[in-house]
């Protein structure tokens, strides 16, 4: 099989596991919420958030990227690299688990809840070996074994979650099935990598070990600023306020966490783009840049406006009446995710001119903010406060990236690019308004059609823009 058609099954097979594991999440969560209540999915949530921020911060620094790389670039030396790599995860997963017993002290949590986050542990953990063996999958380009052992993760840990809660069981039962059958389902992983892969060898390499810490921990911190942006509510909420508003502000927050998915395809499919005409110093890239940045914008406007004034209707069919509260929360995070996903674009545009540690400062300063300001507003504005501090850490990585990119690398017309989907989108806000108690789905069609065709109106879209998208997906499969 050509190159072309391995990226392009690749593209094809990773979009699909993505959508089918989203659509399933999606409906666990739809009935966990209701079936768990505010007060226990709050427990969930908090045990959860508190798990995997720690799993990220402890045992994977960025390895796992790193992992891909290697295998792709020098198959021959790929074993004792594997082996080694499981040999760190084997030993910080000691301090995880040493990380998680002083957190669950420090926060003071009871009995049930303890329980729940060291099952949540034990999830998070299994969590990080997978994506270790997905690793293997991506830098042996086979990613149709990521999407189906993925996928065969997602069916056993929903279907063993759904029933155990359909049958009645409580909380702690709940969580502990939870945690074994995402452990049993992670053995195919193992399997299929060992025997059509990668046999690792354990031979500890003291040199590989430190060029391993040295090259991963940039990457390492750019994912955990961005989860301790997206958890670091939750745990507080948990700690300084109750159960039950960490389970107003988890409900919408899982939801968010879903959709990430979609500006992460594109801006990650943008990437060899970028790297290729900067190593080339083919100043195309400005072209690239802006037309990109329009792009999301003029999707990000209609998701963003929809999400707003619709808040109340999809929590109320998403969750259940007991999380009218988190209306606003979704709101809040919706916003957020319109600079997210911008966020992003920034991210790998600096990634592909090798300009990484402006990245650590971006996110970095924006973490600090998302963290400062959540210790000051959760106090007082509880689930609210949390909201606002993590769309102000977002708005504050977009001014900070931005401005480290206008100065450092590529100018960007910001006015020019914005103004046009804002107008449509301000114009469409206005008229739907007046509307939005109608059904959810005329509602939504009707603002859809609007939209394009202010856009249309005002030339917001030019026919550029249309083939950057088109030449986007063509170009990776050239990749």
């Amino acid at each position: 099989m050509s190159r072309t058609r391995i990226v392009a099954k690749n593209i094809v097979v990773r979009s699909a596991s993505q959508v089918a594991n989203i659509i399933l999440s999606t409906l666990f969560v739809m009935y966990i919420t209701r079936k768990l209540g505010t007060a226990d999915f709050g427990k969930y949530t908090a045990a959860f958030s508190l798990a995997s921020l720690l799993a990220i911060a402890v045992t994977e620094l960025g390895i796992h990227t790193l992992l891909t790389k290697e295998i792709a670039r020098e198959k021959d030396n790929s074993r004792l690299f594997l082996g080694n790599v499981i040999i760190i995860k084997l030993v910080l997963s000691l301090f995880f688990f040493a990380s998680l017993y002083m957190a669950i002290n420090i926060l003071n949590y009871s009995d049930e809840v303890v329980y729940v986050v060291c099952a949540m542990g034990v999830f998070s953990l299994t969590a990080s070996f997978f994506e270790l063996f997905n690793s293997v999958f991506r830098g042996y380009e086979r990613m149709e074994y990521e999407a189906a052992v993925m996928f065969f993760n997602r069916v056993v840990v929903v279907t063993s979650g759904g029933t155990a809660l359909f049958m009645g069981y409580n909380l702690k039962a709940f969580v502990t099935v939870m945690a074994l059958s995402n452990l049993v389902s992670f053995i195919p992983a193992i399997a299929l990598s060992f025997k059509r892969f990668l046999v690792p060898q354990f031979k500890v390499d003291i040199y590989l070990i430190k060029t391993i810490f040295k090259e991963a921990l940039p990457i390492g911190l750019i994912l955990l600023f961005t989860t301790l942006n997206l958890k670091f509510g939750v745990v507080l909420l948990s700690f300084l306020k109750n159960y039950s508003a960490a389970g107003w502000y988890g409900a919408p927050l899982r939801l968010i966490e879903s959709l990430i998915v979609f500006p992460l395809f594109l801006t990650t499919a943008l990437l060899p783009v970028f790297s290729s005409l900067h190593q080339s110093g083919d100043k195309a890239i400005n072209k690239w840049y802006e037309g990109s940045f329009r792009l999301l914008i003029i999707v990000g406007i209609p998701v963003a406006l929809w999400v707003n004034l619709a808040a109340d209707k999809i929590v109320l069919l998403l969750f259940g009446a007991e999380y009218a509260n988190s209306a606003v929360v979704l709101q809040l995070l919706a916003a957020a995710l319109f600079f997210l996903a911008i966020n992003m674009l920034f991210s790998y545009i600096l990634i592909a001119v090798d300009k990484q540690m402006l990245n650590i400062i971006s996110f970095g300063v924006g973490s600090i903010a998302t963290v400062a300001l959540s210790l000051v507003l959760v106090p007082y504005l509880s689930y609210i406060g949390a909201g606002i501090s993590f769309l102000a850490g977002q708005v504050i990585i977009f001014i900070t990236s931005f401005s480290l990119i206008h100065k450092n690398c590529y100018k960007l017309p910001i006015l020019r690019v914005t103004v046009k989907p804002l107008l449509s989108g301000v114009m469409t806000g206005i008229l739907i308004f007046y509307i939005r108690e109608w059904n959810i789905a005329i509602v939504s069609l009707l603002g859809i059609s609007l939209y394009i065709g202010f856009l249309v109106f005002f030339r917001a879209v030019q026919p550029e823009d249309l083939e950057l998208l088109k030449n986007t997906f063509r170009t990776k499969k050239r990749a």
